[in-house]
């Protein structure tokens, strides 16, 4: 893991350390978070960037309106910079996200010589995993629309030559019908524009009996306490704007369905954090949600700063309280 913010007495979360600016696009309806150099291609010329101020503590994202020939962008565009990317990691690498990444490589279950596929893959921990299942005899192959993440999975994942990480689209997929005998994402088919098109593309890659498992969060069920309930209110509200697909879970079933996917189970793998500690996933998550809503005008910057500083109180108290509940889904193609 990275070295973490420092923290002093006046910001004991170490969520208030850096200004960042984030550069918005105004022609769409749907926010891409992203973390490029400045403002990505399907961005330039669209709207009017506006700089604004938020209390994150890393030091620059970038947000577009993705917008392709006057249409919005079939695929999200998110794509992270090398600080972002350490957050990532870091988040990744909390309690709670190892605990979940266990889980799901139980359910996975991979075999040696599988052939396997990662839509998504970020840093490449799913991958580095994978790796280590399927052996020599196998391989792996990861995709991710970002090429610092790209970087990091190759460099992750560099011992195992039959891991291979490339930067690719989940809905156009570079790979021959039936050449997998799994396909997984975790945290990804949210931001997809076209979701039925990402689930053909899916299928068409799986061979028949093919296994294909998801992670995905239902935002909805977040519980953060906060006194401040209208505060926080607005807060939750305000980041369900990042993801195209709010509460994917709840959708999969009829989805997968119609693209020739038949849904076999759905569990919750929940989260639950009565401290604020740098090794819980709402240490990380509160030092990205707090900037991205005051972008969106849910909240302002002086009420954001209040509330990671009351989060820092009540840890403190004895009294602090987060849970959400991302969802497994586990489906096999049919003929």
């Amino acid at each position: 893991m990275f070295p973490l913010p420092s923290r002093v007495s006046s910001d004991p979360l170490g969520l208030r350390t850096a200004s960042i600016v984030s550069t918005f696009c105004t022609r769409s309806n749907k926010l891409r978070p992203a973390g490029g150099e400045g403002i990505s291609d399907a961005c330039r010329g669209v709207g009017n960037p506006i700089a604004m101020i938020g209390p994150l503590g890393f030091n620059r994202i970038t947000a577009t309106w993705a917008e392709e020939s006057g249409r919005e962008a079939a695929m999200s565009n998110i794509v992270f910079d090398e600080e972002m990317g350490r957050i990532q990691r870091a988040i990744a690498e909390s309690h709670d996200l190892v605990v979940r990444r266990n889980t799901f490589m139980e359910t996975l279950n991979l075999r040696t010589g599988e052939k396997v596929l990662e839509l998504g893959c970020g840093g490449g921990f799913y991958a580095f995993e994978a790796g280590q299942f399927v052996g020599p005899t196998g391989h792996v192959s990861a995709i991710d629309i970002s090429a610092n993440q790209i970087a990091a999975a190759r460099e992750r994942c560099a011992r195992f030559a039959w891991v291979e990480c490339q930067i690719g689209n989940l809905l156009d997929l570079p790979y021959r019908d039936g050449e997998f005998d799994a396909v997984y994402s975790v945290q990804v088919l949210e931001y997809a524009g076209d979701l039925r098109k990402a689930f053909r593309e899916i299928r068409r890659v799986l061979r028949d009996g093919g296994r294909f498992l998801n992670i995905s969060t239902n935002w909805s069920s977040c519980v953060w306490y906060s006194e401040n309930k209208a505060r926080m209110r607005r807060v939750l509200d305000g980041w369900s704007a990042h993801e195209t697909h709010r509460d994917l879970p709840a959708i999969l079933a009829g989805e997968l369905r119609k693209a020739g996917l038949q849904l076999l189970h759905q569990r919750a793998i929940p989260i639950v954090n009565t401290s604020i500690g740098e090794n819980s996933f709402s240490y990380w998550i509160a030092k990205l949600i707090p900037g991205y809503v005051v972008g969106q005008g849910a909240v302002n910057k002086e009420e954001a700063d209040a509330l990671v500083a009351e989060f820092a109180e009540l840890d403190q108290r004895g009294e602090y309280f987060f849970s959400l509940t991302p969802i497994l889904t586990e489906a096999i193609r049919i003929a």
